[in-house]
């Protein structure tokens, strides 16, 4: 086959073809076999090219396959990087480049993510004798003592509900017996809300404000992608 060469890199020898050199012709290998710059041969008649034997491998297989694929554990990335700027191939520059970025964001650990939380606000004054709830429609119809009060001092039942679900809270005056919080506060624990925080303020420390909060579910892991830089 009159197209196929040997190579002599750093004393190993790699058989090719002249097409397979010169697939980027604006590289130093493809400029040394198509006449544009001097080559010189060993006494077999081996091309001599002064660059990293082993490394080479992974050059040449780039030229066959315009991709490059490497080892799992593969860890000289300065050498391939710079055995790629010897030869002045652009496009492996580029994928040596990619794939160690890539490489090295799957062994660097992730940032913990800050969970989304759920917040749900009692409030209560002892003056003005309101008790308000601030948070989700779909939260306090899983609250039926809270809901069952706020429906019980509303002229239209179904209005709470829709207040909230348009201004996030609802505010509702009490009689003489006031809502037992205790086994509201009980209710909102089984839904897996925890107090945050718990405050007096206004007139005399009149009023009172109960914060409680909950985390969602954590989000699934993203696939991992491919090995191979193209």
């Amino acid at each position: 086959m009159e197209d196929l060469v040997t190579l002599n890199v750093g004393g190993c020898l790699h058989t090719t073809t002249i097409t397979t050199l010169t697939r980027f012709p604006d590289s130093m290998l493809g400029s040394m076999f198509s006449g544009r710059l001097p080559t010189s041969r060993d006494s077999h008649g081996h091309y001599i090219i002064d660059g990293d034997g082993p490394t080479f491998r992974h050059v040449l297989n780039f030229l066959r396959r315009s991709a490059l694929c490497l080892p799992a554990d593969f860890s000289e990335w300065d050498l391939l990087a710079a055995e790629a700027d010897f030869y002045q191939i652009t496009e492996l520059i580029d994928a040596v480049r990619s794939l160690r970025e890539e490489r090295l964001a799957k062994l660097t650990p992730p940032l913990p993510k800050t969970p989304e939380m759920e917040f749900i606000e009692i409030v209560t004054d002892s003056v003005s004798r309101e008790f308000t709830y601030f948070g989700g429609f779909n939260t306090l119809k899983q609250i039926p003592l809270l809901l069952g009060f706020f429906q019980a001092h509303s002229n239209q039942d179904r209005s709470v509900l829709r207040r909230v679900e348009r201004d996030g809270a609802v505010t509702a005056a009490h009689g003489v017996v006031a809502p037992n919080r205790m086994k509201i506060f009980q209710e909102i624990s089984k839904l897996g809300f925890q107090l945050l925080n718990k405050s007096t303020f206004g007139a005399e420390n009149g009023s009172e404000r109960w914060l409680f909060g909950r985390t969602p579910p954590s989000l699934s892991m993203e696939p991992e992608s491919s090995n191979c830089r193209i």
